[in-house]
């Protein structure tokens, strides 16, 4: 029987290399730090190591420096409104994530050409303002 493999994901807004190391093999990463820009020499060593143990790792919000740190994918948060995300789709191996937290956000997701679909939050929360 073959088993289908989970998908799991921790979200990152530093890179701490023993942190990533000592997560489970199965859990994959999404850098996301929206407070400050983003550190090329950073994101590359965080590129090899997860490579290194065999983790995927996703960008969040820059599809561009995505490719061209040849990253698994990006993932695309749900006030991110833009709907030019399909060219990853001619991009073999590469992967659009993106979050939504109701109906309208999920056709809009769909609409950017996103693989992987995030709904959030799961269980009512009473910091949401939707």
């Amino acid at each position: 029987m073959h088993k289908k493999k989970l998908n799991i994901f921790c979200f990152i807004s530093d890179y701490d290399r023993d942190y990533i190391k000592n997560l489970d093999k199965e859990v994959n990463i999404i850098f996301r730090n929206y407070k400050k820009f983003n550190n090329i020499k950073e994101l590359k060593e965080l590129k090899t190591l997860c490579k290194s143990i065999d983790k995927k790792v996703f960008l969040a919000n820059d599809m561009k420096l995505a490719l061209n740190l040849k990253f698994d994918g990006v993932y695309i948060p749900s006030f991110n409104k833009k709907t030019n995300f399909n060219m990853g789709k001619i991009i073999r191996n590469f992967t659009i994530l993106g979050s939504a937290h109701n109906i309208r956000e999920i056709r809009e997701k769909e609409k950017q050409g996103v693989d992987v679909i995030f709904i959030s939050p799961i269980f009512e929360v009473d910091k949401s303002n939707l």
